[in-house]
């Protein structure tokens, strides 16, 4: 879920545009809320600024 919220950001496109290779749209939308709901996204941005990643 990760790799596909990474792809969609570096990439621009929009939810709808994912790529088949990643799980339907809908359900790594659904993932993304709930990390941004519980702070996670904000944590994983943090994390890897830190990192260099």
């Amino acid at each position: 879920m990760l790799d596909a919220i990474r792809y969609l950001v570096a990439g621009g496109i929009s939810w709808r545009a994912m790529p088949v290779d990643f799980p339907d749209w809908g359900r790594v939308y659904a993932f993304f809320r709930r990390w941004r709901e519980h702070g996670l996204i904000t944590e994983f941005h943090d994390r890897a600024a830190r990192t260099g990643a």
